[in-house]
């Protein structure tokens, strides 16, 4: 229908504009070895080619590198992961993520893959499905770099449909994980934090709720 059309037509719209303005990180072990050196420099041209408006051509290079990787290795997982980037409709991107989550759950490129579906879905409207996939990371990958940006996802959405306990809860596990200098992410966090009360303010709000709750259930007992 129109609306499921419109919602594709906003995930291929966030993934241009991800496409354009993101330069995309590369896990430490990938940096071990001239061949990963060798395969970065691949998947940096086809970027940039696509970048160039030479998509076609873009993506056929790193087809190529895909289908030269072992299957399940940790270098199929970064063609994957590029491929994904390049792609040209969400369709297409989707389902490298998925393949990405699903068969290298192990991969550093997992948590940055359910972080791209968790902003992928939320471009289609479905916050929820979003959502979904940010609490995935947080449990399937705890450890991943990836942690600090969707923290300030699962934040602002939460914050968006008025669930402020835990989009403020959310914001401040997450912040601590920023690296040192992601100015644009730390004003982000803190432009979010400004929605939620500081730690006094919550205390005596969770303790009037708590309060509440109470004397509900002891009417209630009365009652009956």
């Amino acid at each position: 229908g129109d609306d499921e059309a419109e919602g594709r037509m906003s995930a291929r719209s966030w993934l241009g504009a991800l496409l354009l303005a993101t330069v995309v990180s590369v896990p430490a072990a990938a940096q071990a070895t001239a061949a990963d050196s060798a395969a970065l420099a691949v998947f940096r041209r086809a970027q940039r080619l696509v970048n160039d408006g030479q998509g076609a051509e873009g993506r056929a290079l790193v087809d190529s590198m895909l289908n030269a990787v072992e299957p399940r290795s940790p270098e199929e997982a970064e063609a994957l992961f590029w491929r994904a980037t390049i792609a040209e409709s969400w369709d297409a991107a989707q389902k490298d993520y998925l393949r990405l989550m699903l068969e290298h759950e192990r991969s550093p490129r997992a948590g940055d893959a359910m972080l791209r579906l968790a902003q992928g879905e939320a471009a289609r409207g479905d916050r929820d499905a979003a959502l979904r996939y940010l609490e995935r990371l947080v449990r399937e990958a705890p450890e991943s770099p990836a942690r600090a940006e969707a923290g300030l996802w699962q934040g602002r959405l939460l914050l968006e449909r008025g669930s402020r306990t835990p989009g403020c809860a959310a914001l401040r596990s997450s912040r601590p994980l920023l690296k040192p200098g992601s100015v644009e992410l730390e004003n982000q966090y803190d432009y979010l934090m400004r929605a939620c009360p500081d730690s006094a303010t919550l205390a005596a709000e969770e303790a009037a709720a708590a309060a509440a709750t109470q004397a509900a259930t002891q009417a209630a007992s009365r009652a009956a």
